[in-house]
């Protein structure tokens, strides 16, 4: 998986590579931390991957722009639960159509398989902070699937 970033120029920045499915899948864990310097920015971005679970810390410091492009490709197909930290957020998927809102001290859980778009940043703070931890479908679906009928998994 790939992530790219642009700014509202439309300079494009590349965020490293994601994790494969097949580190994400695999038994031993694997870990990397990578500091980015941009224009607009600062970023810290922290991700570790076992057994079809995978977690990325990040904390972004913005400093020019409040409004970045995104793009997320790749063959990581991941159920996230998002925390947010510090600082808030809006993200556009314009593939599905769908908006998640992100506020300081909150969680979401969503399941966004491929992701083009916004994310809109504000609020007092220009630091963004936040934590998901994703699980492949396969691991999700094993998951949940005993859990309550209202949940809607199939199993």
């Amino acid at each position: 998986m790939s992530v790219k970033v642009y700014d509202e120029n439309g300079h494009q920045y590349k965020v490293g590579d994601v994790f494969s499915t097949k580190i994400v899948e695999q038994p031993l864990v694997t870990e990397r931390r990578e500091i980015y310097s941009f224009p607009f920015g600062d970023a810290e971005m922290v991700q570790i991957a076992f057994a079809g679970i995978y977690i990325v810390y990040g904390d972004m410091v913005l400093n020019k722009t409040k409004r970045l492009n995104y793009e997320i490709t790749g063959d990581v197909d991941l159920v996230e639960m998002h925390f947010t930290l510090q600082g808030g957020s809006i993200m556009k998927n314009l593939l599905s159509g769908k908006e998640h809102h992100f506020k300081a001290n909150q969680h979401n859980m969503h399941y966004t398989p491929l992701f083009a778009g916004t994310g809109q940043y504000g609020g007092e703070l220009e630091r963004y902070k936040f934590i998901e931890v994703h699980f492949t479908t396969r691991f999700f679906l094993e998951l949940a699937k005993d859990s309550n009928p209202s949940h809607g998994v199939c199993g």
